[in-house]
């Protein structure tokens, strides 16, 4: 994600088992369609398997238990 990671969501990835990168936000990635605050999942393959635009660690959690 790019920004800052909301409450509770490093801890959510810890417990699932998912690497969490968080980048500094800069202005110009708005141009390239990239979101301040998004959970951006990103399967092996370089697939956007969820975009989430709350940074909601409930919904990653949701998500991962399905799928």
């Amino acid at each position: 994600m790019y920004g800052e990671a909301a409450a509770g969501l490093a801890a959510t990835c810890a417990e699932l088992g998912i690497p969490l990168a968080v980048f500094a936000w800069k202005r110009h990635l708005k141009k390239s369609g990239v979101r301040r605050g998004v959970i951006y999942l990103v399967r092996p393959d370089g697939y956007v398997a969820l975009a989430d635009h709350h940074g909601d660690s409930d919904r990653l959690r949701r998500y991962w238990t399905r799928h």
